[in-house]
């Protein structure tokens, strides 16, 4: 199948289940991602040095939030009809039949948080790689998320969500990943929040700048932990969006951003 196709088919799946249709998103990062497990022979989330995927998201130039499914076909001396049924299938698996992997595909690929996709595909003579990067982009960013000595800036504009909570999360990047049989962000280290609050159980940070609405502006110092530290942005969906998640996903909220920053 080609990428138009698969986009087409999880947007008919979407509309089974009662969810809006997404776009179509040149990120790069799905081809980037179907390339790199057909030329490593790689099939996992994370590469070969431990970077999850939504780290390569951003590298490629994304400041927002992004979830992966990964699909994978071998066929040996199959007609290109029977190439084509292999994928769907797999792809209807990801929906149907995903309790091996705890129906996290489905719930990526069902998500009404997300309103853009991004196919990517990759093949040899024996093999195909399917990547489909779903991607929730609801804010117009007037300055885009940076790092500078320690301090995380953005400014932008919020469409349909608001704003609510700024999560820090923190993951080891190592080949031991590659054991994992999902990804996630990492553990929570710290939260982002204005005086009075205090986070529970976790840092507080205390942020320069809070604007948390439809105009959007956010300035902090990074707490001082090693690895990749990754600023999750999340926000209640206006809409009034229903669904029914077979995960932790919880109906309603969504999340805006996730900005990974390699710290020494």
């Amino acid at each position: 199948m080609l990428p138009g196709e698969i986009l087409k088919l999880v947007n008919e799946l979407r509309v089974r289940h009662g969810v809006p249709e997404v776009r179509y998103a040149n990120t790069g990062v799905a081809q980037y991602r179907a390339n790199y497990m057909l030329t490593e022979r790689l099939f996992h989330h994370y590469d070969k040095h431990g970077f999850p995927p939504f780290y390569h998201f951003t590298r490629l130039g994304n400041y927002f939030y992004s979830e992966e499914a990964l699909g994978f076909v071998h066929f040996e001396n199959y007609p290109e009809h029977k190439v084509k049924d292999l994928v769907r299938k797999v792809v209807l698996d990801m929906v149907y039949n995903d309790s091996e992997s705890g129906w996290g595909h489905r719930d990526t690929l069902l998500d009404p948080c997300f309103n853009y996709a991004d196919v990517g595909v990759a093949r040899d003579g024996e093999n195909v790689y399917v990547n489909i990067t779903m991607v929730s982009a609801w804010i117009h960013w007037l300055i885009p998320p940076r790092v500078r000595d320690g301090v995380f800036y953005s400014r932008g504009r919020v469409f349909n969500m608001a704003p609510e909570k700024v999560t820090i999360f923190r993951t080891e990047v190592s080949r031991v990943n590659l054991g994992k049989k999902y990804y996630d962000l990492g553990e929570p280290v710290a939260m982002v929040l204005p005086s009075p609050y205090y986070a529970r159980g976790i840092e507080t940070i205390r942020p320069r700048t809070w604007r948390m609405g439809q105009e959007l502006e956010l300035e902090f110092t990074l707490p001082r932990v090693g690895g990749l530290v990754s600023v999750v942005i999340s926000g209640r969906d206006l809409r009034g969006m229903r669904w029914e998640p077979m995960t932790s996903k919880r109906v309603g909220e969504c999340n805006l951003l996730c900005y990974p920053h390699v710290s020494g």
